[in-house]
């Protein structure tokens, strides 16, 4: 059995597999940065460069920098919009499970962390607004809606110039 949190562990073959030893008793911002460090420490993330991080007054943020591999759009110099919803669906991801952390912390985590394992994107809904030319962008996120085992997730990415390139809203089931 393995005592440490895994957020890349796939549980839907087996609900009974243990996330964390009942012996652990991790505080939530324990359970935050070792999530966090599974995400950045992915290898699609790492190598398009995404970096999430989160703290109290900003909360959590995604940031990437343009590299020549992430171009759609040679020509126009255009990030691939593709690139912007894939970091939307995990921005998302990882919004829900910031929540399901929180809303857990008091009860039975092992049963939240299992949550968190089968968390996955039910619908993602994109809104581009401008073409994605600037040095770097930053992506943000919030719940719009918690129920019973669906978040709702809406989120918008600036370049850092402050403009708006795309919005999108995100449902996600666990």
């Amino acid at each position: 059995m393995n005592d440490t949190f895994d957020p890349n562990t796939n549980d839907t073959d087996n609900h009974n597999a243990d996330p964390v030893s009942t012996e652990q008793n991790l505080n939530s911002e324990q359970i935050l940065a070792m999530m966090l460090q599974g995400f950045n420490g992915t290898p699609y993330h790492r190598h398009i460069g995404l970096k999430f991080n989160h703290d109290a007054q900003s909360g959590l943020q995604a940031h990437f920098e343009k590299k020549p591999e992430l171009m759609g759009n040679v020509a126009r110099d255009m990030v691939h919009g593709g690139l912007i919803s894939a970091i939307f669906d995990a921005l998302g991801g990882v919004i829900c499970s910031i929540e399901l952390i929180e809303k857990y912390k008091h009860f039975d985590q092992k049963q939240g962390l299992r949550k968190l394992n089968r968390l996955c994107t039910v619908s993602l809904n994109l809104n581009y607004y401008a073409p994605a030319r600037a040095e770097s962008f930053i992506a943000k996120g919030k719940v719009i809606y918690q129920g019973s085992s669906i978040f709702h997730i809406a989120m918008e990415m600036h370049d850092n110039t402050g403009k708006l390139i795309a919005s999108a809203n995100g449902s996600y089931m666990y």
